[in-house]
């Protein structure tokens, strides 16, 4: 059948308009691609986005970061690229800048740079290096950076505490020298000639104290942490730990010293030392993948009555136990004592 030419018109129009509109939506989307960026990840694990953690750190950085790469290794720099992209889609002014050491001897020098190359972090003036390259390490990094002028890791003392002066074996020292070489000042505050715990604290270390605290120092402590102070607590095993911090944290230290029944799997003889393995879902375990290894460790009870929730990192194995007799190759557990599986 021959079709007319009003029909032949109509259908001419209707591809007319039918183009016309498929050019109008491409083009929409074409602009709205280049005003406005959507993501999402759909990698196992969503390995390829930022944690929240993460994403909270650089939130609180609005100037500009760069991150200089003294590196001539190609599979580093790619690595490399891959971890800093995730950070670029959350702040669009992180720069990187990959570096070819030969090309920069004199800079190299002034800034005591090896053979085997640096990455360095910049922010407003201040600078460190990344040692490891993983989200937690640069996040760790800018976290430091971000809040250099205004944390300071509070030691309390005058109760036979470990010391981050001390020269003892028991003493903080190595770990307080590592504390300032990342730009956290560290300060000692002695309760009984200052009755009150600076504002400037952003942690308070209570470690291992061998005497009790008087009832003053007591209210103190107890109004800092329910004010939403930032406490560390130390403990070894067999000591007898303020009474106050396990009344408000309802975590409670055991008597004993976790044996490990499993240690030996690993070569290790010595039953005290414990090995750990497998690490629950946290911020803090994220990429957790080696064993680390706790000598003579103290095991925790937490109280279900507490208004703190707590959350425990580090399990030791089903076939462990508390010991309270003396330590020796040659230990068991003892049901009849206070000793806990």
């Amino acid at each position: 059948m021959k079709l007319s030419q009003r029909i032949h018109h109509r259908i001419w129009l209707k591809n007319l308009f039918s183009t016309a509109a498929l050019l109008a939506v491409l083009g929409l989307l074409a602009w709205l691609n280049a005003k406005y960026t959507v993501q999402s990840d759909w990698t196992n694990n969503a390995r390829n986005s930022l944690s929240e953690a993460s994403q909270k750190v650089l939130d609180t950085m609005p100037g500009e970061i760069v991150i200089t790469a003294y590196i001539d290794r190609p599979a580093l720099k790619k690595q490399l690229a891959e971890l800093v992209h995730r950070y670029q889609a959350g702040k669009s002014n992180l720069r990187l800048l990959l570096e070819n050491p030969d090309d920069h001897p004199e800079q190299l020098r002034k800034l005591d740079i090896g053979a085997a190359g640096a990455i360095l972090v910049d922010y407003q003036g201040r600078n460190e290096r990344l040692t490891t390259l993983s989200e937690a390490s640069l996040t760790n990094t800018l976290r430091r950076l971000a809040n250099a002028n205004e944390r300071w890791v509070t030691f309390l003392t005058g109760h036979g505490e470990r010391s981050p002066t001390g020269e003892a074996d028991r003493d903080l020292k190595t770990f307080a020298r590592e504390l300032e070489r990342r730009k956290i000042r560290v300060q000692i505050l002695n309760l009984a000639t200052l009755p009150f715990i600076p504002d400037n604290a952003a942690l308070l270390v209570v470690a291992s104290p061998r005497t009790a605290l008087l009832q003053g120092e007591t209210a103190v402590l107890r109004e800092y942490l329910q004010q939403g102070g930032n406490l560390l607590w130390l403990a070894d095993p067999g000591t007898r730990q303020p009474d106050i911090l396990e009344q408000i944290t309802g975590v409670h230290l055991l008597p004993g010293t976790i044996i490990d029944g499993g240690s030996k799997l690993y070569g290790v003889d010595d039953p005290s030392f414990v090995l750990v393995s497998d690490y629950p879902v946290h911020a803090i375990t994220r990429n957790f993948q080696l064993i680390t290894v706790f000598p003579q460790a103290a095991a925790l009870a937490i109280d279900g009555e507490s208004e703190f929730d707590a959350t425990p990192l580090l399990n030791s194995i089903s076939r462990s136990w508390t010991e309270t007799g003396p330590l020796g190759k040659v230990v068991q557990f003892d049901a009849d004592s206070d000793e806990r599986e």
